[in-house]
């Protein structure tokens, strides 16, 4: 059955046709946002780059999967993607880079990425990645 979950990454405003990329995880429910938030944290260099961005949290989150057959699906879609339960998963997960923001699926809470990042990994990557590299998104 598995634990999905989608994790949506957007580049622009918002509209109804909208193209976002799309990673899908067949187990990664359970953390998923753990896994996102640690992925946005590794990605601060590049927030103000979302091809980037969104590259390294896809790579972050599939980890050492990249040979795997199953496990992850990428994909480009619009943003009617973004609503509701698709096939068997979690609502999706929505990071939109232009607005800098997450949308929190089950609380509905939008926040900025910093909030995310603290709220799911208590803020001390983000700040360890920063004080080491000097970076500030």
């Amino acid at each position: 059955m598995g634990d999905r979950i989608r994790f949506i990454f957007a580049d622009a405003p918002l509209t109804d046709k909208s193209v976002v990329t799309v990673l899908y995880s067949h187990w990664g429910g359970a953390s998923r946002h753990e896994d996102l938030a640690h992925a946005i944290a590794k990605a601060l260099p590049r927030w103000n780059d979302p091809s980037y961005a969104t590259r390294i949290c896809v790579s972050q989150i599939v980890g050492d999967d990249w040979q795997s057959e199953t496990g992850f699906g990428l994909y480009a879609s619009t943003s009617d993607d973004i609503t509701g339960i698709h096939w068997d998963d979690r609502y999706p997960i929505l990071v939109n880079w232009h607005d800098q923001t997450v949308t929190i699926p089950e609380t509905e809470e939008q926040v900025t990425l910093d909030a995310y990042v603290v709220r799911f990994l208590s803020g001390e990557p983000l700040e360890q990645y920063r004080s080491s590299t000097g970076v500030n998104a």
